[in-house]
């Protein structure tokens, strides 16, 4: 397995398509959430993802900075408790802060997953809200 990250003007056309494909199935399809899953973040992101031997996905986020704060999103694993979501945000929060010295990272979670990003170092700062129909919290890591 190897973990790859790129701006979005280094992706190759097949690793867009592999990363939107990936995107929409989950968020949009199978979450039943129709909105604009492709916008205008992607194009100043980090794409960060995991893939295995015959280059498939297994786990993918985009780390980007707005209004001088970084943001994780888009996090997904196409193979779900097999350790790849967790392995893809450790390699995130690892670039974040070894290569663009970031000490201090913000995600909108669904609150379902919120035990998940407290395993990683994340804590609850907001109540829940709606985003798209899915009940959110937003949360902050402080490195460590």
């Amino acid at each position: 397995m190897n973990t790859i990250i790129k701006p979005f003007d280094k992706l190759t056309t097949q690793e867009l398509f592999s990363i939107y494909k990936l995107r929409v199935d989950t968020f949009v399809v199978e979450q039943q959430c129709p909105y604009h899953e492709v916008d205008y973040i992607d194009l100043e992101s980090y794409h960060i993802y995991l893939q295995n031997d015959n280059n498939n996905i297994l786990s993918y986020c985009r780390l980007y900075q707005q209004n001088g704060t970084y943001h994780i999103g888009r996090v997904i694993s196409s193979d779900r408790h097999k350790g790849y979501g967790k392995q893809i945000m450790k390699s995130a929060i690892e670039f974040a802060e070894s290569s663009l010295h970031v000490d201090t990272i913000i995600i909108e979670a669904q609150t379902y997953a919120v035990e998940f990003y407290k395993k990683l170092g994340f804590v609850v700062i907001s109540k829940p809200f709606d985003e798209d129909g899915i009940e959110h919290v937003r949360m902050k890591y402080n490195g460590r």
